[in-house]
């Protein structure tokens, strides 16, 4: 009674929400297993509003799936309440617990292959971003040993993948879905960004794959394996 009561008042007093009863919810909404609904894990230097996992328009860069390895200056979301983690919240379930239009950069660091729904997951980043926002994407190239290691892997990548989504990709089966992306810029990476001493960038071998990427995947990627494919995406609205 009491969080029916809470949600009554929310609703009272901030009537131009109509997401108080998705974020909040009734107790019946609410029970089952905490990993399978929104928690707001309140950072120092910011306010919830009533107590829901809405943070603050002011707030500009997400980290989806951020794990312990969140990007500095972003809020963290991910399933798990690890350290690094402000919202924790099943990134299987849609709608996320943002509002339209609220993040101009969104970050997934070698998030997008272990989701279940691609179509869905991309819809919710096209949904939550600004218009002509940034898409920030790490992800396992589909010839690396990482994907094939980690059996929460679902998704491979390569160097072509975004193109079904973008208004600048190479392909006529651009009908999948409404939201469109653009592709800014992709590169094939053989050893993680992370390692200063890149032997395949000093020997001019992740050059040259890159700029003949279709070359590069059809005859030699698994006898060259790379690590990651890196993406920037603008988001089309």
């Amino acid at each position: 009674m009491k969080s029916l009561a809470f949600s009554s008042t929310l609703k009272w007093l901030f009537p131009w929400s109509k997401r108080w009863a998705t974020l909040i919810g009734s107790p019946e909404q609410n029970s089952g297993s905490s990993q399978e609904h929104t928690q707001f894990v309140a950072p120092t230097n910011w306010n919830a509003i009533g107590g829901s996992t809405h943070v603050q328009a002011a707030t500009k860069s997400l980290d989806i799936g951020c794990g312990r390895s969140k990007t500095p200056g972003s809020i963290g979301i991910d399933r798990i309440a690890l350290s690094g983690v402000d919202i924790v919240h099943n990134l299987e379930q849609f709608p996320w617990p943002f509002y339209n239009d609220e993040f101009s950069v969104i970050y997934a660091n070698h998030f997008l292959e272990h989701v279940s729904d691609i179509l869905g997951t991309l819809g919710e980043i096209h949904r939550i971003s600004t218009a002509s926002g940034r898409l920030i994407v790490r992800v396992p190239h589909y010839a690396s040993d990482n994907f094939h290691t980690d059996l929460t892997h679902k998704i491979a990548f390569g160097y072509r993948s975004f193109d079904h989504f973008s208004i600048n990709g190479k392909t006529a089966y651009d009908f999948y879905v409404p939201f469109k992306f653009e592709i800014l810029s992709r590169r094939i990476k053989f050893m993680s960004p992370l390692i200063r001493l890149d032997p395949f960038r000093l020997l001019g071998i992740e050059a040259l794959a890159n700029m003949f990427p279709r070359i590069y995947e059809r005859f030699f990627a698994y006898w060259l394996p790379p690590a990651e494919i890196q993406f920037e995406l603008r988001i089309v609205k």
